[in-house]
Parts: C-alpha cells; structure tokens; sequence
C-alpha cells in the first residue's frame, strides 16, 4: 500500500514524510527479503508443477 501512496504523492509533488506523518496508518517500509527456499525454484520445477494442475483440473472436470 506504501508503495501505491508514495507514487501518488511523488506524482503530486508534495514531500513525502509530510504526507506519512499526517496519514499515521500508511507506513513507509522497505520490502522484506525473498527466503531462499523461495528463489531457488527452477523453470522445469515450474513447467512441472502446472502440467500436474492441468491434469488435475481435466480429470476433475470430466464426469
């Protein structure tokens, strides 16, 4: 959401913290990092996994 507030105040050309410090629910932040786990995924792992969803999704539509 801080993201999507910031671009519209940068678009405004209002300065930043004052536009935080009088809306005290939107919260400037940086990103989390990515877990590892989750980067090291490879393009098969992923061809993999939505031909196993494809084949689901057909055999669970046929009656």
């Amino acid at each position: 959401m801080s993201i999507f507030a910031r671009a519209i105040v940068k678009r405004s050309g209002r300065p930043t913290r004052k536009f935080f410090a009088s809306n005290p629910p939107l919260k400037e932040r940086r990103p989390d990092r990515a877990a590892s786990g989750r980067m090291n995924i490879s393009a098969q792992a992923v061809a993999d996994y939505f031909k196993l969803l494809s084949s689901t999704i057909e055999s669970s539509a046929s009656p």
